[in-house]
């Protein structure tokens, strides 16, 4: 659909495409379509495999992860980047995710965000939000915690969620989600006073979801994971029962070590459990 802009003067469209961001002329070159020959210059695009934000820096890589990044200040500022793959934030403040490189960056194409930073907030998650895309189906939250409800809220196209650890009463605060798309969980390592700060009821409301989750969690070594599994065991199964099969839909599995002991349960539904 042509936009009203192309309605206006030749004069007053150069004005106003000289006081637009790279974005922002993109974005309405993608609105005008085969109108936006009247958007001249048109904005130049190049499709980058990466986005990395560290230490309050914005460097692209272009081919291949394994590649040196590139400042993108340090690269021609007529072009705008499109992201294809991977978006990262090792650190940065809220200034870098406001600030004139990000202008030049579309991430409606990107399937994957990384957050690498403790000093995370919500509202940086918002503005990365705002940015992105249906295309984001993968998040990964390597360090610090962020309620489910804040992420998943914000990104409600994911398909797989991974996460560094958990925290007291997680379960009931997933099931306040309600649009979401979330297949996979997968923690990395959480304390196991957090892994059972959940009710069985509420465990059994996830997995109806069709909901998987995996979550390691080590404790120490003094600990006997005997006992730990037994209370486990005790406190789900009624409800739950061991399954064989980890990996399908509605299955919860607990991946207990220390030092000295490994133990795996898997749980799915009971089949007369509505």
């Amino acid at each position: 659909m042509p936009y009203p802009i192309l309605k206006l003067s030749y004069g007053l469209r150069g004005r106003l495409r000289d006081l637009m961001t790279p974005i922002e002329a993109y974005d309405i070159q993608v609105a005008a379509g085969s109108n936006s020959n009247d958007l001249q210059p048109l904005q130049e695009t190049r499709n980058v495999c990466a986005v990395i934000i560290k230490d309050n820096t914005v460097a692209l890589m272009f081919d291949s992860l394994r590649e040196k990044p590139e400042n993108i200040e340090e690269i021609e500022d007529n072009l705008l980047f499109c992201c294809t793959g991977l978006f990262k934030v090792c650190d940065g403040t809220d200034e870098v995710l406001d600030s004139p490189s990000m202008d030049r960056l579309c991430l409606t194409k990107t399937n994957k965000l990384v957050i690498e930073s403790e000093a995370v907030t919500v509202n940086q998650l918002e503005k990365i939000a705002r940015k992105t895309g249906d295309l984001l189906c993968f998040f990964e939250l390597a360090t610090g915690i962020v309620p489910f409800h804040h992420i998943l809220s914000n990104f409600p196209n994911l398909a797989q969620l991974q996460c560094n650890s958990l925290y007291k009463n997680w379960a009931a605060d997933l099931l306040n989600v309600e649009n979401t798309q979330l297949t996979y969980i997968n923690i990395l390592d959480c304390q196991y006073e957090d892994l059972i700060s959940f009710k069985p009821e509420e465990m059994i409301q996830i997995l109806h979801k069709k909901l998987r989750i995996y979550a390691r969690c080590s404790t120490s070594a003094d600990i006997n994971l005997a006992n730990v599994v037994q209370k486990l065991k005790s406190e789900i199964q009624p409800l739950l029962h061991r399954d064989s099969i980890p990996d399908h839909p509605g299955t919860f599995t607990v991946d207990l070590n220390n030092a000295n002991e490994h133990e795996e349960l898997f749980f799915k539904l009971l089949k007369n459990i509505h």
